[in-house]
């Protein structure tokens, strides 16, 4: 099947996921209530006894990580339990899985500079890039419980738009959003095209596009449940040409097209009534969340600034190395793939 033709496949509605929506209901508590309510703020972070009780629920996998990390020599230094636990969560508690996800963590940020250092939030680009590129995150939006991450153009003039500064905002919003709320049950992107323009597109870097796909299909620290791309315009059909050779069947079954004016469907996933005011919902408006995780990325810099200093030394790589040689071409063609 086409790219085209499945990112605009029909959108049945899943028996699963009706049944676990009415269990859902069923089980519905004050104390789920609560929770819910405080999907409007972004201060209910992740504190120390969250942490301590994660850390004795999963001892024994993350005993096993931290054996089989001290040997590996071209990994970072003083890497946190949270972390570990965090990259572990995203992989549904699989051991095995996590350490192939780990190095290729540490992996593609190091060969990916361009996105993943220099990304101070209070330097002139990426202030301006801030104003240029909105993200903002809601929790629990979803009858799951998924967190919902919205992105978009906050203006159409592309003129002072940099693709790479954008990706360096998303990456930060990523990483405080992960450390802050690492045990979430899963997220939900939802990219709206009401203001992207052909200029967007034409400013795209093709190399940095390419590192970013990987990073989401082999390497993002959270569960990403589906990407809903919203107000889609015939602009689409030259983004899909972008992205098509850079995504896996995995990643596409998850992507959702909605056109301009037909919300319907959109709203099967997530309720309009739980959306931000910009989409006629009840939470807050998309800069009012941006606000807050911009306040949260304030907080946080000390931890942000920290976490660019993990990278890899490929000098120490172990040749029989989990991900040695098939690492996504990360020793060899992905170091290229700006100049492809």
């Amino acid at each position: 099947m086409s790219l085209t033709k499945e990112l605009n496949r029909p959108h049945p509605v899943d028996d699963v996921l009706v049944k676990e929506r009415e269990k859902m209901k069923i089980l519905m508590t004050k104390n789920d209530e609560r929770k819910l309510e405080r999907r409007l703020s972004l201060t209910q972070v992740f504190n120390e006894s969250d942490f301590e009780n994660w850390k004795k629920n999963q001892s024994e996998e993350l005993d096993a990580l931290k054996k089989w990390y001290s040997k590996q020599p071209h990994l970072p230094e003083n890497v946190t339990d949270q972390l570990l636990l965090t990259l572990l969560h995203s992989c549904s508690n699989s051991v095995e899985q996590t350490k192939f996800k780990i190095d290729s963590y540490f992996t593609i940020r190091t060969h990916a500079p361009e996105m993943f250092s220099n990304r101070s939030i209070s330097s002139k680009e990426m202030q301006l890039a801030r104003k240029i590129t909105r993200i903002s995150p809601l929790r629990y939006a979803t009858p799951e419980g998924y967190n919902a991450i919205f992105v978009d153009c906050i203006e159409p003039d592309a003129t002072n738009y940099n693709f790479l500064e954008a990706m360096k905002v998303a990456s930060l919003s990523i990483d405080v959003l992960v450390h802050c709320f690492p045990q979430e049950k899963g997220n939900v992107l939802v990219l709206d095209m009401k203001n992207s323009v052909v200029a967007h597109v034409l400013k795209t870097n093709l190399g940095a596009l390419k590192k970013s796909m990987i990073y989401v299909q082999k390497a993002l620290p959270f569960v990403l449940k589906q990407i809903h791309v919203i107000n889609a315009s015939p602009l689409i059909q030259q983004i899909q040409m972008l992205i098509k050779p850079f995504v896996d069947d995995n990643l596409s079954k998850t992507i959702f097209i909605h056109m301009k004016d037909d919300m319907e469907k959109f709203y099967k996933f997530l309720p309009k009534k739980s959306l931000p005011k910009d989409y006629g919902g009840e939470a807050e408006s998309l800069q009012e969340l941006n606000d807050k995780l911009y306040q949260l990325m304030t907080a946080y810099e000390p931890y942000l600034k920290n976490i660019e200093s993990l990278v890899v030394d490929e000098s120490k790589r172990d040749s029989n190395s989990q991900n040695s040689g098939d690492c996504f071409g990360l020793n060899g063609s992905f170091k290229k793939l700006d100049i492809d």
